[in-house]
């Protein structure tokens, strides 16, 4: 069994060879490039000095990322030129494995083990207590009505990987993407009141106390609808 290379040494050696911007760009142009390639092409295409061109071209060469050829010539052209080439080397980094959806699936398990309806409440408080948390990331003098405020609560659930549609009008959005994936569709009630936390808790800590609803999706491809109304209560 061929062993694997420690991740550090095979970072360590492809940053070698093609951390420069120049070297790579030239690797990427002859990986591309159906024909091997003289150094005066290279030099030519990168603008370089052709002793500049060869270094990077002898460095990829040394690095396996490139093999070096002669040019076929008729008798008596003198010295064949040579030409330069991609090898069919691949990069394997081996990145070790994180598992998230899975250790989403298992905390989502161990919540549900909670009597009913506690495990949706406390699901729905931890997401209150972050939505509040991203509040301060938003300018609330920019927001003063419910609308626009639904507006800047679409925002903040965008950058968390929440894809919004475009076409969200008044105090209603559908969620075209969900970052939490099978997870929610497994497990609706306790993935989705953790949802509507997050959106209650930005509004709340925004100054627009409202009550969240959620039409969760039933399948991946299908959009989740949340509608925001302007509530009295505090949480």
């Amino acid at each position: 069994m061929k062993q694997r290379r420690p991740l550090d040494e095979t970072l360590a050696e492809v940053v070698s060879s093609l951390g420069d911007s120049t070297r790579r760009s030239i690797y990427l142009a002859l990986r591309d490039s159906d024909q091997a390639q003289s150094v005066a092409a290279v030099a030519e295409l990168f603008d370089l000095h052709p002793n500049v061109a060869r270094y990077h071209l002898d460095q990829l060469v040394e690095a396996r990322f490139l093999r070096l050829t002669r040019a076929s010539t008729g008798p008596g052209a003198g010295r064949p030129a040579h030409l330069y080439a991609a090898t069919e080397r691949e990069i394997h980094v081996d990145v070790p494995r994180q598992s998230l959806d899975l250790l989403a699936e298992l905390l989502i398990r161990v919540l549900e083990r909670v009597p009913s309806p506690d495990s949706a409440e406390i699901a729905y408080d931890v997401g209150f207590t972050y939505g509040e948390e991203f509040a301060p990331s938003v300018d609330a003098s920019q927001h003063p009505d419910l609308v626009r405020t639904v507006e800047a609560a679409a925002d903040v659930m965008r950058g968390l990987g929440f894809d919004i549609s475009a076409e969200a009008s008044g105090c209603e959005y559908q969620t075209i993407h969900c970052p939490f994936g099978k997870v929610a569709l497994e497990h609706p009630r306790v993935v989705c009141a953790l949802d509507r936390g997050l959106v209650a808790g930005l509004m709340q800590a925004l100054g627009q106390p409202a009550d969240v609803t959620l039409v969760p999706h039933t399948t991946l491809g299908e959009r989740c609808i949340t509608t925001i109304l302007p509530s009295d209560r505090g949480q």
